[in-house]
């Protein structure tokens, strides 16, 4: 409908197509052959004035005619506006029912999703709490047990010290004891040996006594030294305690044998 109304309109330029064309091959073809071809120039001129009386016979159709379409344009601008106003008020009145009641439910969408997020949030604080919670107590069980296991490496290393210092103190007192009853047993191992050499002391005095003993002429040291032979000894101590003998015998009777060389001097 539209494209029939405008072509109804453009019949109005009372200019057709072919009647443009035919202008075209007509005036198409002219020519100014030089200066002096006044004809030639006449010819063009009249071409060229008739194609602009057509051109200007079209512009003024045509403010002619959007003069009528603006008149047209305005009535069906009035109208519209007339009408539109009359839409509006009711359409605005709905319009603002319909954003209320998305207004609202977007405030209660919202809300919702403020409340779970509210709600997530608490969650995630209770159990970051809990898991601190539990985080500490596993804290500090471990702290209890590593004191525990210190407390306990200390005592086992203070047993351990008091054992070791109670063992060097029984080593102590072990040697001492041993010292002591070695000393013991060399004090009577002693005791014991000169209650023996005394006795064979007691016993080479008689000997010397005796008349039986042989004597020798000038009644030296050399009396004793052969009195007191290897049989003789062995005989008297045959425990092989000899030797301590002879020295104690020499003791003995030395200084009987200075006494009688000094008185006979």
């Amino acid at each position: 409908m539209e494209d029939s109304f405008i072509k109804s309109q453009l019949v109005k330029f009372n200019v057709v197509d072919s009647e443009i064309a035919q202008l075209s091959v007509k005036f198409g073809n002219l020519t100014i052959k030089g200066i002096d071809d006044k004809e030639g120039y006449r010819l063009v001129r009249t071409a060229r004035l008739e194609m602009k009386n057509y051109r200007v016979n079209i512009d003024k159709k045509r403010k002619e005619l959007n003069e009528d379409a603006l008149k047209w344009q305005r009535s069906i601008n009035a109208e519209a506006k007339r009408l539109t106003d009359m839409l509006v008020p009711t359409e605005k009145y709905l319009e603002t029912l319909e954003k209320d009641y998305l207004n609202e439910i977007e405030a209660i969408k919202r809300a919702e999703f403020e409340k779970a997020e509210a709600d997530r949030k608490e969650k995630l604080r209770i159990e970051e709490e809990a898991r601190k919670a539990e985080q500490a107590r596993l804290d500090a069980i471990r702290k209890e047990e590593q004191a525990r296991l210190d407390a306990q490496r200390a005592e086992q290393a203070e047993i351990a010290r008091q054992q070791e210092a109670k063992a060097v103190e029984l080593k102590l007192l072990a040697q001492k004891i041993q010292d002591r009853e070695a000393e013991e047993a060399q004090k009577l191992r002693q005791k014991n040996l000169d209650d023996h050499i005394e006795k064979i002391q007691e016993e080479i005095k008689k000997d010397i006594a005796e008349p039986s003993i042989p004597q020798t002429s000038d009644g030296t040291i050399w009396h004793i030294l052969t009195f007191m032979n290897k049989d003789y000894l062995f005989a008297k101590d045959p425990h092989g305690e000899g030797i301590l003998m002879i020295i104690d015998g020499i003791q003995v009777l030395l200084p009987h044998y200075l006494i009688k060389r000094i008185l006979n001097d």
